[in-house]
């Protein structure tokens, strides 16, 4: 987060400009987000924090479309399922 506010100053700074109101308003915002946060946002990185082991989003479920047992296994009539 503190990354992201730093390159949207620099971004204003060049578009139009140093605003000291706004950078003075920014950083309190970051200031008061800081105090709000707690372990582990605090010291993890965070594509610990978003993402699994395998590179996936946290909370993701990988369900497949159809599961491979059901395309093998007919129904109790013998027929193939839909």
């Amino acid at each position: 987060m503190t990354t992201a506010l730093r390159e949207r100053i620099e971004r204003i700074e060049k578009s139009r400009g140093f605003d000291e109101d706004l950078y003075r308003r920014l950083r309190a915002i970051a200031k008061e987000c800081r105090a709000l946060m707690k372990e582990p946002y605090l010291s993890a990185e965070i594509g610990d924090l978003l993402y699994d082991e395998r590179g996936l989003p946290r909370g993701s479920s990988t369900v497949p479309l159809s599961s491979p047992s059901s395309a093998t296994n007919p129904t109790p009539n013998g027929s193939s399922p839909p």
